[in-house]
Parts: C-alpha cells; sequence; structure tokens
C-alpha cells in the first residue's frame, strides 16, 4: 500500500481529442499490374480520437483510441472504416524499467498491407517489417500487437534489455486474399556494455516463431549479432550490429542467413533525421519465411513556427527462405512527402503524397501509384487533472 501510495504522487492526468477531416485519392488504388484493372479512387476521410496519458512518479501510462472513415462516391467498394487502439503502460523500478505495449487494429488490407515511411517512430527497431504488398483485395483484417519489455541496470558500464512481441493476424476471405491467418513471436535478448564516453558494446541473441495456418511451413529462426553504439555528438547516434541466423522448417530442411542493421538518427530542435538499413528474417500473411533487406530514411523538419515539411522513403527487397518458393519475392518502393501548415492555436492543414512501386517476382510485373490525402486537423489543448 505504501509503494502504491508513493507512487501516486504527484500523479497527472490529460486527455487531448483529435479530429480530422478531409479529402484522399488514389490513381492505382489496388496496385494493378494491368492497366485496365486499375482502380482510381478519390473521396472524403474522417478521423476521431482521444489520448488519454497518465504519469506519475513510478508509472506512466497511455491510452488512444482512433476511428478512420473513408468514403469513395465514385467506387463503393473501397470504403472502409477502421478501428485502431494503441496502449502502454511503463513502470520506473529502482534498476530500469518494465513495459506492455499493445496495439489493436481492425482496418482493410489495401491499407494494412502496404508498408509505409513514419515520420513519428522515435525507435527505429519499431518500425514494422511484417506487410505482405498484397493489397488488390478490398477485405478486412484484424490485428493483435503485444510488446512486453523489460531494461535492467547490472553496473555504472553494463545493462541488459529484453524484447518480446508476439503478432496475430486474422483476415477475412482468406480464399480471395490469398493471405493467411498466422501469429508470429519473436524475442530478443541483448547485452550492453560502456566501452568509452562515446561507444557502447552490443550482442544481442534473437528467436522468431512463425506458424501460419493452412500451410505447413512452421518456422523457428535463431540467430545473433553484435556491434557498436556510437553517441557522434549530443544530438546524433550511430549504431551497427552484423552477425547469422538459421531459420528451420517444420517438415524439415534449414537455411542460413546474414543478419544486419546500421542506424544513423539526428534529433535536433527543429529537424529530426532517420537513417537505416538492416536484414531480418520475417513472416507474413504470404504464408511464408522470407529474408529482407530494407532502407528506412526520413527527415522532418520545422520550417518556421508556422510550417513543417517532411520526406521520407522506405524501400525493401524480400526472398524467400524455402527452396523453389518465389511467390512471395518483390521489390517495393514507397516515397512519402508531407507539408503542414498551422493555421491556428488549434487547426492545421497537412497535405501527404505518397508514390509507390512494387515488383513481383512470380508474374514478373510491377505496378505503382500515386496518392494524395489533404487532412484539416483540430487538435484543442490537452486537459490536465494532477492530484
Amino acid at each position: 500500500g505504501g509503494l502504491a501510495s508513493h507512487g501516486a504522487l504527484g500523479a497527472e492526468w490529460s486527455f487531448a481529442p483529435l479530429l480530422g477531416i478531409g479529402v484522399d485519392a488514389d490513381d492505382n488504388a489496388n496496385l494493378s499490374s494491368r492497366t485496365d484493372r486499375e482502380r482510381e479512387i478519390a473521396g472524403g476521410i474522417a478521423s476521431a480520437g482521444l489520448g488519454i496519458n497518465y504519469r506519475s512518479q513510478l508509472y506512466s501510462a497511455n491510452f488512444f483510441p482512433i476511428l478512420i472513415s473513408r468514403r469513395y462516391p465514385g467506387d463503393s467498394d473501397f470504403d472502409d472504416d477502421d478501428q485502431i487502439v494503441y496502449a502502454g503502460v511503463t513502470r520506473n523500478t529502482r534498476n530500469g524499467s518494465i513495459a506492455m505495449k499493445v496495439q489493436f487494429v481492425r482496418d482493410y488490407i489495401r491499407t494494412g498491407e502496404r508498408a509505409g515511411v513514419d515520420f513519428e517512430v522515435e525507435d527505429p527497431d519499431e518500425i514494422d517489417d511484417n506487410d505482405s504488398g498484397r493489397v488488390g483485395a478490398r477485405d478486412r483484417r484484424v490485428k493483435w500487437d503485444l510488446r512486453p519489455s523489460w531494461d535492467f541496470t547490472l553496473s555504472d558500464t553494463s545493462r541488459v534489455q529484453l524484447r518480446l512481441r508476439h503478432l496475430d493476424l486474422d483476415y477475412d476471405e482468406t480464399a480471395v486474399t490469398r493471405l493467411v491467418d498466422y501469429t508470429s513471436t519473436s524475442a530478443r535478448a541483448r547485452y550492453l556494455r560502456r566501452l568509452s564516453e562515446r561507444n557502447t558494446g552490443i550482442f544481442e541473441i534473437s528467436g522468431l516463431w512463425y506458424d501460419a495456418d493452412e500451410a505447413d511451413n512452421d518456422s523457428f529462426s535463431y540467430g545473433f549479432r553484435a556491434g557498436i553504439q556510437r553517441r557522434l555528438s549530443e544530438k546524433t547516434s550511430f549504431e551497427i550490429l552484423g552477425g547469422a541466423g538459421t531459420s528451420e522448417q517444420a517438415e524439415g530442411g534449414n537455411r542460413s542467413n546474414y543478419l544486419a542493421r546500421v542506424n544513423v538518427v539526428r534529433r535536433l530542435e527543429t529537424i529530426r533525421l532517420l537513417a537505416q538499413y538492416r536484414r531480418t528474417v520475417s513472416g507474413t500473411g504470404s504464408g511464408t519465411l522470407t529474408s529482407r533487406d530494407q532502407i528506412n530514411l526520413s527527415a522532418r523538419r520545422q520550417l518556421s513556427e508556422l510550417l513543417s515539411a517532411g520526406l521520407g522513403v522506405v524501400a525493401y527487397q524480400t526472398s524467400s527462405i524455402e527452396d523453389d518458393v518465389d511467390f512471395d519475392e518483390r521489390t517495393y518502393v514507397q516515397l512519402r512527402s508531407q507539408f503542414g501548415w498551422k493555421l491556428t492555436r488549434t487547426l492545421n492543414l497537412e497535405a501527404d503524397y505518397r508514390y509507390t512501386l512494387i515488383d513481383r517476382d512470380d508474374d514478373d510485373e510491377s505496378a505503382n501509384s500515386n496518392a494524395i490525402t489533404v487532412w484539416l486537423r483540430y487538435r484543442p489543448n490537452p486537459t490536465s487533472i494532477s492530484r
């Protein structure tokens, strides 16, 4: 009782609503490689959300439900209503912290299975790599994403991190979408030791369990990476890791892969830069495990008190780890630019352009699309309650 009451001292709640309305258009919404099957859409989009945050000496928590609705008068097949909930809690301990993040998403395959640039992500490790790129079908999916983590300081020079992630994807009409329900559970243990004022050595081991329904290719992958983290300046960090891994299939056979990650992150008062290359093994709704080479680049800058801009690209290439299987091998690129204008203290105008290119090896054809979304967002000042 004493610890709980002590943790509640100085506690603060805040409530931040978010409303948005805008227009959305795409000249090839289903990313068809055949021009006679391209679906051009244009319509309205609206969103409503509420951010709830709690903070005390021991705990911090957040809960953010959001609804997104899209309506296309010229092609109602693409109308959709998405429900998304982000939640998280962190408990500070004497030597570290324990945290849990939860994400629930009920959306449509057209938007959910398409990788994109995220200007808001803070940790490069949280950039997803589980999209299938199969966005032609107009059906729903339900996604649960659970991420418990633990950080523990061993001494002044060393600490340990443990990261777990459980993904559960359930698709409607799997026979139509060519996607299969699957679960994926990954674990990573990392040891960090400070070598000097600027350099930290890293060693980590990881495992991935992938189970796809209606497919006899359940697998277990494991590996290790080692490298160094260097603080180039007070605002810039660099990390490089390299290693190897092995993927074992349930029906027999295994394949070895090299694993790698290189991150550069720079955070200034008016600009934020992120550059990453990584090679990972991941599973998707395509029902197979692939190795994936991915590049993430993003830059966001506050041009003035009223204007902001962002530019980014995500590009990846996949290759199957199963012999004689190439239906999930593809090259994918998305370029995104964003411009923001603060009209008033609570109103913002945002314009977002996305160019997407996908080239699949199984049909040796490529497709591209141009999409634009313009938002008018209302963000009133958060309401705070202290106790």
